[in-house]
């Protein structure tokens, strides 16, 4: 396959895997901010506030349906990493996993992990994932 370049993504087309597992097919959504600490560069003289930028300071949102199949369900992915207390691997791929599409990847620690159940709805599970040392953007191989 050859990567997507002449349209829009849907969601509909992303992957997610954490800790090498492929939980896409319980993906809702995914909130994915690039951030980075804004050092203050102030100088004496200066007239206001100037910003260098720092060291990259990333945390995504995941949300997902429940799924607890032994080792691939969403749930079983994120409690793992949640209750192991140590980094483990993502990567984000926005528009599928083809040749030469965006990637985004990393080691990530998942912080927080919340339960959604309501009647009439589908049980979802939330996590907030820490990046560990930065990501790396790049593309699919």
């Amino acid at each position: 396959m050859t990567a997507i370049t002449t349209q829009s993504i849907d969601s509909y087309n992303s992957a997610l895997s954490v800790n090498s597992q492929d939980i896409s097919a319980a993906l809702i959504k995914i909130t994915f901010p690039s951030t980075w600490i804004a050092n203050d560069i102030t100088a004496f003289g200066s007239t206001g506030r100037r910003y260098g930028k720092g060291i990259d300071e990333t945390k995504f949102t995941i949300e997902a349906m429940f799924n607890q199949v032994a080792t691939t369900g969403s749930y079983t992915v994120l409690e793992a990493a949640h209750a192991g207390s140590t980094a483990v691997t993502f990567s984000f791929y926005p528009a599928g996993t083809s040749s030469g599409n965006a990637k985004i990847s990393g080691n990530c620690w998942v912080q927080k992990l919340e339960y959604v159940a309501q009647v009439g709805n589908y049980v979802r599970i939330n996590a907030d994932c820490f990046v560990d040392n930065g990501v790396t953007y790049g593309t699919a191989t």
